[in-house]
């Protein structure tokens, strides 16, 4: 694949030659997706997809990747760094003082050129990036924007250690997850108030749909669908919306 990043006053753009056309993408377009990956799944995840020999070189080649992409996500780029050196900033001098040789093993890989690129709206000089793979890409992503002093190409979820450009892409479906579950607890509620649903325990229904809310309102929306789904067995609450819930909830 071919990449082309042109130095901006505001930081980098980063384009991906699609046939005999550079197409805009956004700064970290490889990495990204391959660090949230990891994050999620783990690095034996990515041994087959990467082409590395098990899970324990699938971790040497990823973990400095990912100490790079969350010190970029939290704005801490080169000229931070040098200015402003805090103690953490030590995983940083490893990743790229040559103590970690599997960094430069790919960049030694990778072919890194100034090029003047005839772009869509205007032609620009920049580096001109020739990558194998995702993994060669991802580090010519982070380490140029890096090197460049690039603040928060994309951001970084405290809560699900996760990387996003717009947003995150766990957080979006849980919130519409929550969304849609508590609509179904107002229809329950309001056909249970109705008497288009009938139960036996009027009152314990009644109140455990409220705090099944609550919960699911601040807290794990998929164990507070799970609880509502027993205490639907429990007192005679219809079950069939469960179904439709299952998919969300598989693995987890």
């Amino acid at each position: 694949m071919e990449l082309f990043f042109r130095i901006t006053p505001k930081g980098m753009q980063e384009y991906l030659l699609s046939g005999e056309r550079w197409q805009r993408v956004e700064l970290g377009h490889f990495a990204v997706p391959l660090v949230n990956r990891l994050m999620q799944e783990g690095p034996a995840s990515l041994v087959q997809r990467l082409g590395l020999a098990d899970e324990e070189e699938s971790s040497r080649y990823l973990t400095p990747l990912c100490v790079l992409a969350f010190f970029l996500a939290a704005g801490r780029g080169r000229k931070k760094v040098e200015a402003l050196p805090r103690r953490e900033d030590v995983e940083l001098e490893v990743y790229l003082n040559g103590s970690c040789p599997e960094l430069w093993a790919v960049w030694n890989r990778l072919q890194v050129l100034p090029f003047y690129a005839k772009l869509p709206r205007a032609n620009a000089f920049g580096w001109h990036v020739k990558a194998a793979d995702e993994l060669e890409a991802a580090i010519a992503e982070l380490t140029l924007a890096f090197m460049h002093g690039v603040r928060r190409p994309f951001k970084a979820c405290k809560k699900h250690v996760a990387l996003y450009h717009e947003e995150c892409p766990i957080c979006k479906p849980e919130e519409q997850l929550r969304k849609r579950f508590l609509s179904l607890l107002r229809q329950h509620k309001s056909r249970l108030h109705y008497g288009a649903i009938i139960v036996g325990e009027y009152d314990y229904a009644w109140a455990e749909i409220d705090r099944i809310a609550r919960k699911a309102r601040t807290g794990s929306v998929r164990q507070a669908i799970r609880e509502y789904y027993e205490v639907c067995r429990e007192v005679g609450l219809p079950t069939g919306w469960y179904g439709n819930y299952r998919p969300f909830l598989t693995g987890r």
